[in-house]
């Protein structure tokens, strides 16, 4: 499911409890649907020591970010 993490995103997001991250995958919010939605084709990033996941809504493809601190 997941692609393109950055080698530093990956340590972050691999030590994370999978039911944490089933969390963090299914409350992204996206401004077109305009509630909590699960996001899809996503890719991970560290900036400034901030965990950054962005892809996709799954309803209706619209660009969401996540960040986890």
């Amino acid at each position: 499911m997941q692609n393109n993490f950055t080698k530093q995103a990956k340590t972050i997001w691999d030590s994370l409890p999978e039911d944490f991250q089933e969390k963090v995958l299914k409350s992204v919010f996206c401004v077109k649907c305009r509630t909590a939605v699960e996001i899809v084709e996503y890719a991970g990033v560290v900036e400034d020591g901030l965990l950054v996941l962005d892809g996709n809504c799954k309803t209706c493809g619209q660009a969401v970010t996540r960040v986890l601190d």
